[in-house]
Formats: structure tokens, C-alpha cells, sequence
């Protein structure tokens, strides 16, 4: 059976998971299961500091497999099953960035959103396609990102979007030729390997409950974290290295203090 992702490790503790499903592809049962294996792995290495998750050939996703049904003798794709993995993703320890080659439609938007950093090449196509279908996807995240007005003719018209709408409207944060694309994402994915990974995650948790917490709880939260990451050995040889005026050697495998 063809391997549906393929994933590749870089230099820097960066990994690269591709949706290898043609023709766009879409996300079935063994995909997502496969999708979920793979980010346990890279999750439970600390020696891995960021993800990239993009597609082969000319499609990120083209959303989830209607194809796919039980008669066919293989499981397919229930709901709780794709949120639940959606869910997983957005939560990771590790930083992730979408690279969205081509289409990202109904479900693949959602994978996108649920990615901390979504960059695109200028030929992609954003399409929030729930209501095309009889359904609902996105409508809980979209607003989140680009705002509640244009998050709501995304979702109630369902059309598609290219990549300098979704840019000008915020829903990523480039876009860059379909060659350049893997490029950009591995230079900004190194950055983020880069820094000082007790930090990283700490800022993804804050950021993450910004969305959902009073701005009391959120104010406490952020402090709860920024006090314990005052006591780390990252931050202390960060402020040596800045005394000494050279560029601080964090340590991938410190643990919280």
C-alpha cells in the first residue's frame, strides 16, 4: 500500500509530514490514522522541534474522503475521529506550520487552522465547503484567525479564496511562489527549532488559551508560565550569552524546572 504520508527529518530537529493521498489528498481513515502516528512519534522525541505539514503534487487537502465508506470493508472516517486528531494537532508541544501548495478545502482548511503558522504558494485555493455538503466545519476556529465577518462569508457562501485574499485577510501569513514554497517554510520552521524550546511551548500554550480565558485567567496564566520558565537553565544561559554579546546555545532536551 502506498505510504499516505511521508515524513522526512531535517537538520535542527525539523520534520516534514506530507499528504501523499491522490488525488487531492483527502483525508480517509488511514490517512488521519497514519497522520496520528506520525505526530505521537515526532511528539514524543525531544529532540524534534518543529512540523511542516504540506501535500504532494498540486493539492495541501482536499478535505475529507467522501469516497471512503463502510461497505467498502475498510473503516472509514467518522467525525469524532478527524476532530479528534484536529484536536491533537492544534494542542502539540511542537510548533507547526501549514505550507499549502494548492487546494485546502473543507477539512484540509481545518487541518491548515489547526497549524500554529499557515504559509501559501500563490496558487492555492482556500474554500470552507461545510455548508456545500450539508455540514459545518471551521466555523468554530475561522473567526479566530480572520475575524467574525469574513470568517462568515467564507463559511455561509462557501466559495473558494486565493491566496491574496488569504493573506490580506490574515489566514496566512505569506504567500510565495509554488517553487519557493517548501523554501520559506523550512527557513521560518528552522527559526522556530531555533529558540529555546521550554519557551516555545509555553508561548503556543498562552497564545492557544488566549482564545478561550477571561483576560484575567489569561494574565495569570501567562505569568504562572513566565515564572516558571525564569527559573530555566535556557534562560539563564540566554542572559551569558547576552552579556557576553554571542548568541545563546539552548538545550533541546531541558526539561521544566
Amino acid at each position: 500500500m502506498t505510504n499516505l504520508v511521508l515524513q522526512q527529518s531535517h537538520a535542527g530537529g525539523v520534520i516534514t509530514l506530507e499528504l501523499n493521498h491522490s488525488p487531492v489528498n483527502a483525508l480517509s481513515q488511514n490517512v488521519v490514522s497514519d497522520l496520528r502516528s506520525k505526530l505521537h512519534a515526532a511528539h514524543d522525541d525531544p529532540s524534534n522541534r518543529a512540523i511542516i505539514i504540506t501535500g504532494a503534487g498540486k493539492a495541501f487537502c482536499g478535505g475529507a474522503d467522501l469516497r471512503e465508506t463502510p461497505s467498502e470493508g475498510a473503516p472509514s472516517l467518522s467525525p469524532a475521529s478527524l476532530l479528534n486528531f484536529l484536536s491533537e494537532l492544534s494542542a502539540s508541544r511542537l510548533p507547526t506550520i501549514a505550507a499549502v501548495n494548492g487546494a485546502c478545502v473543507g477539512a484540509g482548511l481545518e487541518l491548515a487552522l489547526c497549524c500554529d503558522i499557515r504559509l501559501a504558494a500563490s496558487d492555492a485555493v482556500f474554500q470552507c465547503a461545510g455548508v456545500n455538503v450539508g455540514l459545518i466545519l471551521s466555523a468554530y476556529r475561522l473567526p479566530g484567525v480572520i475575524g467574525l465577518g469574513r470568517a462568515k462569508e467564507m463559511l455561509l457562501t462557501g466559495l473558494p479564496y486565493s491566496a491574496d485574499v488569504a493573506e490580506s485577510w490574515g489566514l496566512v501569513t505569506g504567500v510565495h511562489a509554488r517553487s519557493d514554497l517548501s523554501e520559506h517554510a523550512m527557513r521560518l520552521a528552522r527559526r522556530l527549532a531555533g529558540r529555546a524550546r521550554l519557551s516555545v511551548e509555553a508561548t503556543k500554550r498562552v497564545a492557544n488559551g488566549s482564545q478561550h480565558l477571561s483576560e484575567d485567567d489569561g494574565r495569570r496564566f501567562e505569568h504562572q508560565e513566565l515564572a516558571t520558565l525564569l527559573k530555566s537553565d535556557d534562560h539563564h544561559q540566554a542572559m551569558r550569552a547576552f552579556r557576553k554579546g554571542r548568541p545563546p546555545e539552548f538545550n533541546p532536551g531541558q526539561e521544566a524546572p
